[in-house]
């Protein structure tokens, strides 16, 4: 990849471009150091954004002057590229023998380096995206993936399909990134070169300090991969995997619904795929296997499970193989988050939502003491507990029976507070709490989630068959709340 790289670094030097070359204005040095938050963890250096949000006026005006240098010169400082790596541990409670693996590394850079990150977005604006991908994209989020794998589950179902699927665990997908092959995309995609010549020396000075006990390693060079907590890794790494969902496209294997592909989708390295059959499941998974390979990626085999959704999910099928390891076709699989049962139609597990809850909640009130207050309590528990009861069950229709147990969990905390028990007092200590009852609670957030996809109503359902359960949804929420109606063209 390095030497392809350079031959089309060299053939550009020989043939210029007519890409003119980006500059940075004070408009955006100011844009970018307004988008960093304030609190934002400062780097080795301890300068956070508030130095530069309550600096003098002439500050933007120098940081112009001197990314533009940077752009100018191809260079970047050596502490741009200096990260200091905090290990957070991967597993819950205490273990005696841990690995490297058992922690996830949250990398902390400088805040100039961020600002001169903000500058460079919109210089990236041609890098493609497949419409299969939804990490890393204004407006999308982890409900987008569930939902799109939802529907395409049940239109296959409601025709007598069953599905094979395999929710496939990229190993270590961000550290191992080639950046030569990164700079190989930029260059192709019409980049600015001033741009990529920046970016190729931040990649090849880029480093790391292992922060532990308060002490700080010696720093390690980086050879591979995009940091973690980058403004630009997002765009990077989205790129730089997209070509593996346009191979798959590419393949005709799998779901297709009037010639468009249905076979993958992507949450930034979480990868599904979704076939017809076992065997072209199998031909999917190599078609990935290999991309990834042609990327310096691999498959993690240990954490990719298959599993089955139909009539004939039951029926017993042949191991399937990637590097010469046969998968493990499971009932159950996780995919952003959210356990996916195989079974005859599309449902999940709860289980370990209110498992999770339970353990939120009792850990507040373990806190809090005998006798909490009331208010306190409650607003922890509306913004430590409540998103891990509630994650994921927007983009579902939920049955009455999952309704009832989220609910059951949902009242508990009210139940141990307030000392009642019957429901309709329950009723009655959420209402004066600022609390809606949960079926109230799921009935709104699944209206919001389908009013922001369906509410323009512009899609005719007979060119957009995949949505039709979710019109029919919408349509009848409605129906059922007071809220102002919106208007759908149904054809």
């Amino acid at each position: 990849m390095k030497q392809a790289y350079l031959a089309r670094n060299n053939n550009l030097i020989e043939n210029p471009r007519t890409v003119a070359d980006f500059v940075i204005d004070n408009d955006c040095i100011e844009k970018s150091i307004q988008k960093i938050a304030n609190g934002s963890t400062p780097g080795h250096d301890s300068i956070s954004i508030e130095h530069f949000k309550l600096a003098h006026p002439s500050i933007p005006v120098i940081l112009k002057v001197i990314f533009n240098i940077f752009l100018r010169v191809g260079i970047v400082p050596c502490d741009f590229g200096l990260g200091v790596v905090t290990p957070i541990p991967k597993f819950k409670g205490s273990k005696r023998n841990v690995t490297a693996d058992d922690f996830r590394g949250i990398t902390v850079s400088v805040i100039p380096s961020k600002i001169f990150e903000h500058c460079l977005v919109s210089s990236l604006s041609n890098l493609p995206s497949s419409s299969r991908q939804f990490g890393f994209k204004k407006g999308l989020s982890c409900a987008d993936g569930i939902a799109s794998v939802r529907k395409v589950v049940n239109f296959f179902n409601k025709r007598g399909n069953t599905l094979s699927i395999a929710c496939v665990d990229v190993k270590k997908a961000f550290d191992k990134a080639n950046f030569w092959e990164i700079l190989g995309l930029l260059v192709k995609h019409g980049i600015s070169g001033n741009v990529v010549d920046v970016l190729r020396n931040w990649f090849l000075v880029g480093s790391a300090r292992v922060k532990w006990n308060g002490v700080l390693s010696d720093p390690v060079s980086l050879l591979a991969g995009v940091r973690q907590g980058g403004i630009l890794s997002p765009l990077l790494f989205s790129a730089y995997v997209d070509e593996v969902l346009v191979a798959l496209e590419a393949s005709n294997v799998g779901c297709f619904i009037k010639r468009t592909c249905f076979n993958s989708f992507m949450y930034a390295d979480d990868l599904i795929l979704l076939s017809l059959s076992v065997v072209e499941l199998q031909t999917l998974l190599t078609i990935s296997a290999d991309k990834l390979w042609s990327l310096d990626l691999a498959i993690n085999t240990n954490k990719t499970v298959c599993l089955r959704i139909g009539v004939r999910w039951r029926a017993k099928c042949c191991p399937l193989r990637v590097y010469g390891s046969d998968l493990h076709w499971a009932d159950e699989a996780k995919y952003l988050g959210v356990l996916i049962k195989g079974g005859v139609k599309f449902s999940c597990n709860w289980q370990s939502s209110r498992s999770s809850y339970y353990k939120a909640t009792n850990s507040v009130l373990g806190v809090l003491g005998a006798n909490p207050s009331c208010q306190v309590a409650l607003e922890l528990f509306r913004a430590c507990c409540l998103p891990i009861l509630t994650y994921g069950i927007s983009p579902i229709s939920l049955a009455i029976s999952e309704i009832s147990q989220l609910a059951f969990a949902y009242n508990n905390i009210f139940f141990k507070l307030f000392r009642v028990k019957d429901s309709e007092n329950i009723a009655l200590c959420q209402y004066y709490s600022g609390f809606w009852p949960f079926y109230a609670l799921y009935e709104f957030s699944r209206y919001c989630f389908l009013l922001r996809h369906l509410a323009g109503g512009s899609i005719p359902i007979r060119s957009n068959v995949v949505d039709y359960d979710d019109y029919l949804d919408f349509f009848a929420s409605q129906i059922s709340t007071t809220l102002q109606p919106v208007t759908l063209r149904l054809v």
